[in-house]
């Protein structure tokens, strides 16, 4: 399971080689064979020797900041030693094997996003025609794009960046427009958003960002050595190039639970700034925890979203070892 703490004050130390949790007036004893991560969201007395313990068992530590995006994570450090296999995967970084393998998981989101349309127009019979029409259209940019593209010419992140622009700007305008009220929206944004979509849909990116990131180390591969994604200066770019094909099963997620009216809890409202309430996020981060267990279809084979998770990143693990 994982641990979350999201209140404040809250004290995590060891008591008898098990985390203790401690509250004004209630504590916990668990131990660290039930836990697969600890997750932080709110300001905690932390201990050094719960840290220890952690990285003895391999048990990710993520704080994140208010918006559910990790800014700490603690591994062993023996757990992250794995040199061989990151000078391939530096190596890969360059090869045309790359291109190819980012051009197909940019086709893997975008049928995903198709894949998503077609069930919010099969619940709602108004949006048939505007989804039978951006399906068509991004098929045939899909096609002209994959048709001549060249893994070998240096250019070639462009070209991927703009087949999976084009069809996020056709996927948002249809989509967004069609939640009901408050979750309607007209624009993607990442912060200060009038609606309840976009900063519920960040908040569960992040969740999948967290997810990915630990999937990731789990293989030895390097978080942040990406491929489409432009290396910067503490960011995960490998995390957020594997997350692409994933990001419409989250949206689906969530769309699915807003068209079965079972966000009532997020219904509450947005205050301080467009930020998430203390409740809106705990219910999230609960609904993104069940929906890693949902076994869902991806790529044809059936299995839960944590366990395609971890097929996606082992199979560009073999890409890697194979150079």
């Amino acid at each position: 399971m994982q641990i979350v703490l999201d209140t404040r004050g809250l004290n995590l130390s060891v008591k008898n080689r098990c985390f203790f949790i401690e509250a004004e007036s209630e504590s916990r004893m668990i131990h660290p064979d039930k836990i697969t991560s600890i997750l932080v969201t709110a300001p905690c007395r932390i201990s050094s020797p719960s840290l220890e313990l952690a990285a003895l068992h391999e048990i990710p530590f993520i704080i994140c900041d208010r918006c559910g995006v990790p800014v700490v994570r603690t591994y062993a450090a023996q757990f992250i030693n794995i040199t061989t296999l990151r000078r391939k995967h530096y190596k890969f970084t360059t090869a045309p094997e790359a291109a190819t393998w980012a051009m197909a998981m940019v086709i893997k989101k975008i049928e995903g996003q198709v894949a998503t349309l077609a069930f919010l127009a099969d619940r709602k019979p108004s949006l048939q025609v505007a989804f039978e029409k951006a399906k068509c259209d991004i098929g045939l940019q899909t096609k002209k794009i994959t048709q001549s593209f060249d893994p070998a010419n240096p250019e070639w992140k462009k070209t991927v960046l703009f087949l999976e622009s084009y069809a996020a700007s056709r996927y948002w305008q249809i989509a967004g427009t069609r939640l009901p009220v408050p979750f309607t929206f007209t624009n993607r944004v990442k912060s200060d958003a009038a609606d309840l979509f976009n900063p519920s849909i960040n908040y569960l990116y992040g969740m999948l960002r967290n997810q990915m990131d630990t999937v990731i180390s789990s293989t030895g591969l390097d978080p942040g050595l990406g491929i489409v994604h432009c290396d910067q200066y503490k960011a995960p770019t490998l995390v957020f190039d594997m997350m692409e094909p994933f990001r419409p099963v989250v949206d689906r997620m969530l769309i699915t639970a807003i068209l079965e009216n079972k966000v009532k809890v997020l219904s509450t409202g947005i205050r301080e700034q467009g930020l998430l309430s203390k409740i809106q996020r705990r219910w999230l981060i609960g609904f993104f925890i069940s929906g890693l267990e949902d076994r869902i279809s991806y790529t044809g084979c059936v299995a839960s979203l944590k366990s395609h998770l971890f097929r996606e990143v082992q199979q560009l693990s073999v890409l890697i070892k194979a150079l």
